[in-house]
């Protein structure tokens, strides 16, 4: 038993959410791990130019109404919180799918060799 999750419903819900990325991932005929790879990079790619997006709008909307920058600084914040939490999610269920990979092809050798 965990004291953060004493119930286990984070770590069902994010196995449910693994389950999804690895059922779309096999679908797709993803099953290198270089090009699982390719695509971690490729989120925090994007997570980074989604941040940059929300801070230069929050600039620019800082800019063209001072009075209201409390609320919209806050709004920047949580959606940066929100795309970071994001992207690291997507890596984390990446890197667990490259692990799996790894391991059947490990698995599928040892049944090779008698």
């Amino acid at each position: 038993m965990k004291l953060n999750d004493p119930f286990g419903r984070v770590g069902r819900r994010q196995n449910q959410a693994y389950a999804g990325v690895r059922q779309q991932l096999q679908a797709r005929g993803i099953e290198d791990p270089a090009a699982v790879r390719e695509l971690i990079r490729g989120v925090s790619r994007s997570a980074l130019i989604w941040a940059g997006v929300v801070a230069l709008s929050s600039v620019i909307a800082f800019v063209l109404f001072p009075e209201h920058q409390g609320i919209m600084g806050t709004l920047a914040g949580l959606i940066l919180v929100w795309i970071i939490a994001n992207g690291f999610q997507a890596q984390m269920h990446l890197r667990r799918y490259i692990k799996d990979l790894d391991q059947s092809s490990q698995t599928n050798r040892e049944g090779e060799h008698p």
